[in-house]
C-alpha cells in the first residue's frame, strides 16, 4: 500500500511539474505574441508621426520581451525624433548588446551621436558591426620570372576601439617552377588609436611548400588613413 502511495504521489508530482512547464511555455509564447502586436502598433504610430505614442507601445513590447532587439532599436528612433538623445543612445546600446549584428542600430547609434557632436563615438558606430571582407589578386614579372601572390582577409570591429582581424596570404615566387608557393594564415586584432591611427597585432602559421613546412609568423603595424 505504502509502494502505491508513493507511486501515485509521484506521479501526481511529474504530473504537476510538467503543467508548470507547458503553462511557462504557453505564457511565453504569449507574451512574445503580445510584444510583436505592441511593437507593430509602435511602428504604425511612427509612421504616422505620433512619436510619444511610438514610444509607449516600443516600451510595452520591451516589458513583454525584454530582449527584443529592433523593438529596442525603434525606440531609439523615436526618442531621437523627439530630440530626447540620451535616451535614443542608451535604447540604441541595448538593442547591439542584444543582438551585435543589427547593422541598422549601429547606423542609428551614429547619427544620435552625430547630432550631438560625439563624432569619434558616432565614427566608430558607423563601421561597427559589419563584417568586412577584402581580398586581392597580382600577378607580376621580375624579368623572365613570372610571380603571383595576393590575400583574404575579414575584419570585424566589435567596439569603439577594438577589431577581430583573420587573414590568409599566399606568394608564388616563380611560377614556372613546382614548389614554390607559401601560404600564411594569421589572427590578430587592431586597435584605434582615435580616428586615423592604429596598431595591430597578428600572428600565425606560415606552410611553405618546398620544402614542406611549417613555421610560425608575427606581425606588428602601425596603420594610418586620411
Amino acid at each position: 500500500m505504502k509502494r502505491t502511495s508513493l507511486y501515485h504521489t509521484a506521479v501526481l508530482l511529474f504530473a504537476a511539474i510538467t503543467a508548470t512547464e507547458v503553462a511557462k511555455t504557453q505564457v511565453a509564447a504569449q507574451a512574445a505574441s503580445d510584444s510583436i502586436g505592441c511593437y507593430k502598433r509602435g511602428l504604425a504610430l511612427q509612421r504616422a508621426l505620433d512619436y510619444p505614442g511610438a514610444v509607449e507601445f516600443y516600451r510595452q513590447a520591451i516589458s513583454l520581451d525584454p530582449h527584443f532587439a529592433d523593438a529596442y532599436n525603434s525606440l531609439c528612433v523615436a526618442y531621437a525624433n523627439l530630440n530626447m538623445g540620451e535616451e535614443a543612445i542608451e535604447a540604441c546600446h541595448r538593442a547591439v548588446s542584444l543582438k551585435p549584428d543589427l547593422e541598422i542600430a549601429h547606423y542609428n547609434l551614429g547619427l544620435v551621436l552625430s547630432a550631438l557632436g560625439r563624432r569619434e563615438e558616432a565614427e566608430a558606430s558607423f563601421e561597427r558591426g559589419a563584417l568586412k571582407l577584402r581580398a586581392e589578386q597580382i600577378w607580376a614579372r621580375d624579368g623572365t620570372l613570372k610571380r603571383r601572390g595576393g590575400y583574404v582577409l575579414g575584419a570585424w570591429r566589435f567596439s569603439q576601439h577594438w577589431e577581430a582581424v583573420t587573414r590568409a596570404d599566399w606568394l608564388t615566387t616563380n611560377v614556372q617552377k613546382a614548389n614554390t608557393t607559401s601560404i600564411a594564415y594569421i589572427a590578430g586584432a587592431n586597435y584605434f588609436l582615435g580616428k586615423h591611427v592604429k596598431i595591430g597585432s597578428n600572428a600565425g602559421a606560415q606552410h611553405d611548400q618546398g620544402p614542406k613546412s611549417f613555421s610560425s609568423v608575427f606581425l606588428a603595424q602601425i596603420m594610418f588613413s586620411f
